[in-house]
């Protein structure tokens, strides 16, 4: 019934009209469409009951402008006046403030109070919200403003008492400007883009769930944060000032009562209003970026340094330096090795293979370091070195671990001669957990990186590549490093005490040749120098890791004592492994031409 009087509507209307009807009302959608994508005006409140708009429509323009020289961004824009009944909380006084509208323009410095195109009205450092003021006359020459004093004083006007009945925000900048920075640039404060939004953050109550509040939101400019880009005293957290715009978000909620709480180290910690200030960030350049009010928009600054900075190159350099260089003795020792291999069966084959990683991890420690210094990022050069780093350290002791149960298999079997011991197959085996555990593990926490650490209020412990160095953070080393290796070194011991035992319950038996159990005493006695080398500078630097985590985060002293044990541990190695007269008869024998250079420590020997 409906679809058949609308046909015959339709077609009773001449064509013409029809089209030019249907065009207007399209033109009609799209303007009310497009006014209604515009930001709305400024509204205040107009509180003279005695007069009502029509009469003040009559002493001021049609239109209501705040001029030039009242506007505190220096630049006039319309409002919106609503007749409201208003009235000031109880407990506060409302006091009325003049501004002159002949006042000049040339310095505005001189002018305590003026309004904010954001909607604020400023008096001082103070912001307050269209909610606690409103007009209370406007002629040709003045403007009256009455605002509400919650500290009941008749004579001055102050900022109210911050709870959570009334919040307020310490800003960076006054609320006509965001926080700006280009590349290679100090961040500033500059005029906010036109089309940049206002600053209104979320608020969270006590449970760090958002707030439900309609109190209305106070603004103050943080006296600490200086708006000259020569005297910048603020420091972010983990971030240089200079390269603000690759700043690392992070994961922050400010509180009802105005305090910031933010996320670090998986920790929540809270920092007072005296201590930080917030700001949206707008970025100026070839892609310039408004502020277009996200939550991920917004940037914290704190008048203090943050516990956990990035290592400055004075730091780095013991450690990198003496990381390189363990790498030259333990190249040395794996050549050594290496030399000798026809004499080499499968702990030689181990041998090997520990030294040669661990060659490769101190080289590519020694690179990591530098290019944590260089890169702020978390780019593919920077999560790759970590991660690699991370592969070949666990090798490292995953290496350890396969030698330390080799010797504890051939005590177990030393009666019977076994030549599967020498296999290639055997040694595959131990490969497959020397190399393969570790990269099972690199790859996971890549993977968990990846998926989790990008975002900022993530929960789940991650190694966080690149956000403290290029390497695992503090707060993750637990579960990734320290975890992992401690279990390998509660194995180690527990597999070299039992055969400690065995050694000595062979010592007493006659089941065994004389020449396997020298053999097997031998070797024992190499690997326990390994083992004690290794483990016990690993636990001298767990304690220092530990020591530095609850002290007061500097740096220095921890990287000194990392390189010192660093080359105490390769320079003992390669002494242990290398430096024996043994070594040195079956290298002159293999290789002739090398009989000076070995030759060398007896000479000295015999001139003393």
């Amino acid at each position: 019934m409906n679809a058949q009087i609308f046909e015959y509507h339709t077609h009773s209307i001449p064509r013409p009209i029809w089209f030019a009807t249907c065009l207007i009302v399209s033109l009609a959608i799209y303007v009310n469409g497009a006014n209604a994508a515009e930001e709305d005006p400024i509204t205040f409140q107009w509180c003279n009951t005695n007069h009502g708009i029509k009469y003040l429509k009559q002493v001021a323009p049609a239109k209501f402008v705040i001029p030039e020289n009242l506007s505190e961004d220096r630049i006039k824009f319309e409002i919106r006046l609503n007749l409201a009944n208003f009235s000031c909380p109880n407990g506060a006084n409302a006091i009325e403030l003049m501004l002159d509208l002949n006042r000049p323009l040339d310095d505005p410095e001189k002018h305590e109070s003026d309004f904010s195109s954001s909607g604020f009205f400023r008096h001082g450092t103070y912001y307050f919200p269209p909610e606690v003021f409103c007009i209370a006359s406007w002629t040709a020459s003045k403007i009256a403003v009455r605002v509400c004093s919650e500290f009941k004083n008749e004579n001055q006007l102050s900022f109210p008492e911050c709870d959570t009945s009334n919040h307020c925000i310490p800003k960076c900048c006054p609320m006509d400007m965001l926080l700006t920075s280009s590349a290679e640039d100090i961040p500033k404060c500059h005029p906010k883009f036109n089309s940049s939004a206002r600053v209104t953050p979320t608020l969270y109550a006590k449970d760090l769930q958002k707030s439900s509040s309609r109190k209305p939101m106070y603004f103050y400019t943080q006296s600490f944060f200086s708006q000259d880009e020569n005297e910048a005293a603020v420091t972010m957290p983990h971030v240089y000032l200079k390269k603000f715009i690759y700043f690392s978000k992070h994961c922050f909620r400010i509180m009802e009562d105005g305090a910031l709480q933010h996320l670090e180290n998986y920790k929540w910690i809270q920092v007072p209003r005296a201590n930080y200030c917030l700001d949206g960030i707008q970025f100026q350049g070839k892609s310039s970026k408004n502020f277009e009010g996200r939550d991920d928009q917004y940037l914290f600054l704190l008048n203090y340094s943050s516990k956990i900075q990035r290592r400055n190159e004075a730091e780095l350099a013991p450690a990198w330096i003496s990381s390189l260089v363990a790498s030259v003795f333990y190249l040395l020792t794996f050549l050594v090795l290496l030399l000798q291999w026809e004499e080499q069966k499968l702990p030689g084959w181990l041998a090997l293979s520990q030294f040669g990683t661990l060659t490769l991890s101190h080289v590519v420690f020694s690179l990591n370091i530098l290019i944590s210094d260089w890169i702020l990022t978390r780019g593919f050069l920077c999560v790759a070195s970590g991660a690699t780093v991370y592969f070949l350290y666990l090798s490292g002791y995953c290496w350890l671990t396969a030698i330390c149960f080799n010797l504890f298999y051939t005590f177990r079997k030393l009666t019977n001669a076994n030549a599967d011991e020498d296999s290639v197959v055997s040694y595959i085996r131990y490969a497959i957990f020397g190399w393969g555990a570790p990269l099972l593990l690199a790859t996971i926490s890549i993977i968990l990186d990846q998926i989790y650490s990008y975002d900022p209020c993530n929960q789940v412990l991650v190694p966080q590549y690149g956000v403290e160095s290029c390497f695992i953070s503090a707060a993750a080393s637990g579960l990734y490093v320290v975890f992992p290796v401690l279990l390998l070194v509660i194995v180690n011991t527990i597999l070299f005490s039992i055969t400690s035992y065995k050694l000595c319950a062979y010592s007493k038996s006659n089941s065994i040749t004389r020449e396997s159990f020298a053999r097997g005493k031998k070797f024992f006695k190499l690997i326990a120098k390994l083992i004690l080398v290794m483990g016990l500078t690993w636990i001298i630097n767990l304690i220092l890791v530990i020591l530095w985590n609850h002290g007061e985060g500097q740096m220095d002293w921890y990287w000194k004592a990392l390189a010192v044990f660093i080359f105490i541990q390769s320079f003992v190695i390669f002494m242990v492994y290398s430096c024996k007269s043994s070594t040195f008869a079956s290298l002159k024998k293999h290789y002739p031409i090398l009989t000076p250079l070995l030759s060398t420590p007896e000479n000295i020997k015999s001139y003393q």
